[in-house]
């Protein structure tokens, strides 16, 4: 017997059944591959998104669309890779908790053109041998924080803020723990890092660029 794979496709109030590796959709939130839950739609405050779970995943929150979890992860397993990206004004991501970008696998997160991202903390690179990497970019792009920004915990991690953006938390790490690497660099004019502490090479290796 022929085993067939199928994928549900939503787009609007429409629901269909289709022998394709078309992505599913929601008005203007696209997902491909191993996304868990599977319809961004229904996740809710409540909601644990992993986004490269035990694979590769990816989500894309564009067109003014909101996109709400309690956590976020990019990456999570080992050999994973999630990426997200919410692009353009009005665009949103809501994590009532965390964001890891990286936990044991990859995780990349783009804020670009106007759209805006806010959480409560968030881990770039979390574990040992995972990777992460941020950009932030274009005027009135914004990553909020009413806590802590780790750029490299204990993996790699990366932080690029240009062309206006402003990224803001109530303290930044950046190569916190033995092993860690972590790089940020805010260019261009308007681009800004807001934070009222700061460590550079905590206890791993950090840098941080301004030009």
């Amino acid at each position: 017997m022929t085993s067939r794979t199928f994928e549900i496709v939503y787009t609007m109030s429409i629901i269909a059944a289709v022998c394709s590796a078309a992505p599913i959709a929601n008005a203007a939130i696209i997902t491909t591959g191993n996304v868990s839950p599977s319809n961004p739609a229904r996740w809710t405050d409540l909601t644990y998104a992993y986004i490269g779970d035990i694979g590769q995943g990816s989500v894309k929150i564009d067109d003014g669309a909101d996109l709400i979890s309690r956590t976020g992860t990019l990456g999570n397993y080992s050999g994973s890779t999630g990426i997200v990206t919410i692009d353009g004004v009005g665009s949103t991501w809501t994590s009532t908790s965390r964001l890891t970008v990286g936990d044991y696998g990859d995780g990349t997160l783009e804020i670009t053109n106007g759209a805006d991202v806010s959480t409560s903390m968030s881990y770039i690179g979390y574990c040992s041998g995972s990777t992460g990497a941020v950009t932030v970019s274009g005027a009135g792009s914004t990553w909020t924080h009413t806590g802590s920004i780790y750029v490299g915990r204990r993996g790699d991690g990366t932080l690029d803020i240009d062309k206006g953006a402003d990224v803001s938390g109530v303290d930044g790490r950046i190569g916190y723990d033995f092993d860690s690497t972590g790089r940020v660099t805010v260019s261009g004019s308007g681009s800004t890092w807001t934070t009222p502490y700061l460590e550079v090479g905590y206890s791993g290796d950090g840098v941080m660029d301004i030009t």
